[in-house]
């Protein structure tokens, strides 16, 4: 728990990411990814229709940013190999990153972690119709 108030801290003070000109066509553009991915997200909770994991919408992040996946988990505090069961679904999004999550796309925990909860009822949903 130390580590993600420490990861937290550094978010904070911007130690872990670049200052962008907020005038250049390549903050215009993650600006835009950023907005795409949100929508996505709530269409995706709102069509209940197929499972993506949260590691689908994470994914979408790194590569709006163009960000090498080692890179994000060093960012997170994560190492590669649970970076990759996060995004392939084999490990679950915690609240804590899902906060930092909020931080670094401006898009509220509560989104990351009603799309890890709507796949999990959706587990549950399915085993139900296997009994």
């Amino acid at each position: 728990m130390k580590e993600d108030t420490d990861i937290l801290d550094k978010l904070e003070e911007g130690l872990m990411t670049e200052s962008m000109d907020s005038l250049t066509k390549e903050y215009e553009d993650i600006k835009a990814a950023l907005i795409d991915l949100k929508s996505e997200m709530i269409n995706y909770l709102n069509a209940k229709n197929k499972r993506l994991e949260v590691g689908h919408f994470i994914k979408l992040f790194i590569e709006a940013v163009e960000i090498k996946q080692i890179e994000f988990a060093n960012y997170l505090g994560l190492t590669s190999e649970s970076l990759t069961e996060l995004l392939t679904g084999q490990s679950q999004l915690n609240i804590e990153l899902a906060f930092i999550l909020e931080m670094l796309t401006n898009i509220n925990a509560e989104l990351w972690i009603g799309v890890q909860s709507h796949n999990e009822q959706m587990s549950e949903g399915s085993q139900e119709d296997k009994v």
